[in-house]
């Protein structure tokens, strides 16, 4: 009987204890490519290193020569195999790997700015050579499908303006939005109510699951809080922010100005500064309406010397853990700095 104790997929190796009839314990190490489809299983015996399996695969899965009865459960990106159907478990659903398609519908629907995803059955865009699904999701909003509706509302709404600035501010959140779809995180959305108005980005422990968590009920417009949040969700996605544990918590380690201006740029590309909001927000708006060029400089140097929480705050990217290769210590959760 095969156990699977321990889980090493950032090095690309998942040792596993094989229990013989005897006493003696047999290391067997999973060999990983780019995907996480485990290509390789070998065995170190008397110093000596053995091949237990090899593996080829489709592009979807399906395996080139399959063992007879298979060997490993663990195969295409990491997943367990199941041995009558031979689909792949995908936690959220099954792939029926010989015909490139999920066998029931995504239960979080897709999204207008990407028409690929509006296919339900759909596995990684069509593209499994370049993505892998993680839980069989795309972006989970949960109970929250109003929101769902309204944030796509609003990026199709500006796609078939009139105006030029509309449709390129369409655009800019259609491609972040695009970037959250296709990527291998599941960012969950979930709404606090009472507490003070605005968002922020969340990690519990678990990896792969990130969460958008959109707070209060203020005078904040939801589709800004989405759009302001989601760009965060791009720059842990380009490992520029993360998240750090401490006192047993794990806390969002972005404080820097960069990052908050992006945000705060990105929130009003989906709805702009209303009257009724904060002197903070109709100033940052003046800052982006005023900038001749990339608005992020005016809105840093306006948050810099603003009489908010931002104030003095750094104006340089200073997220102190960039790891090319993706190894962090284990109090910190990020991703490799993209180029």
């Amino acid at each position: 009987m095969r156990r699977y104790l321990l889980s090493l997929i950032a090095v690309g190796l998942w040792p596993t204890l094989t229990f013989a009839q005897t006493t003696t314990q047999v290391v067997e190490y999973y060999h990983t490519d780019a995907l996480g489809s485990v290509r390789a299983v070998t065995k170190v015996v008397n110093g000596q290193v053995q091949v237990v399996s090899r593996h080829d695969f489709k592009p979807f899965g399906e395996e080139v020569a399959p063992q007879t009865p298979p060997v490993d459960k663990r195969l295409f990106t990491g997943k367990e195999r199941d041995a009558e159907t031979g689909w792949d478990y995908f936690e959220a659903r099954y792939l029926a790997n010989a015909v490139g398609r999920f066998t029931s519908p995504d239960p979080v629907a897709g999204s207008l700015a990407n028409p690929q995803t509006l296919n339900r059955y759909a596995y990684c865009l069509a593209n499994p050579l370049r993505y892998r699904d993680p839980s069989g999701l795309l972006v989970d909003w949960g109970a929250n499908d109003d929101l769902r509706k309204a944030y796509e509302g609003r990026i199709r709404g500006l796609l078939s303006s009139k105006n030029k600035n509309d449709r390129v501010r369409g655009q800019e959140l259609g491609d972040s939005y695009l970037r959250l779809i296709a990527s291998d995180i599941v960012f969950h959305v979930s709404v606090k109510k009472g507490e003070t108005d605005g968002g922020g980005l969340d990690y519990r422990g678990s990896p792969g699951q990130v969460y958008v968590e959109l707070r209060g009920e203020g005078t904040m417009p939801t589709t800004q809080k989405i759009a302001h949040e989601f760009e965060h969700g791009v720059q842990f996605l380009d490992g520029k922010v993360g998240f750090r544990l401490a006192d047993g918590k794990w806390r969002s380690a972005y404080s820097d100005l960069v990052d908050e201006g992006s945000a705060f740029i990105a929130g009003f590309r989906a709805e702009q500064a209303q009257n009724n909001q904060s002197p903070l927000f109709r100033g940052i708006q003046d800052a982006i309406n005023t900038a001749k060029g990339d608005p992020l400089t005016p809105v840093i140097d306006y948050l810099y010397g603003s009489d908010s929480v931002y104030k003095n705050r750094s104006k340089a990217q200073n997220w102190p853990y960039v790891s090319p290769n993706g190894t962090f210590p284990p109090w910190i959760y990020a991703l490799p700095r993209r180029r």
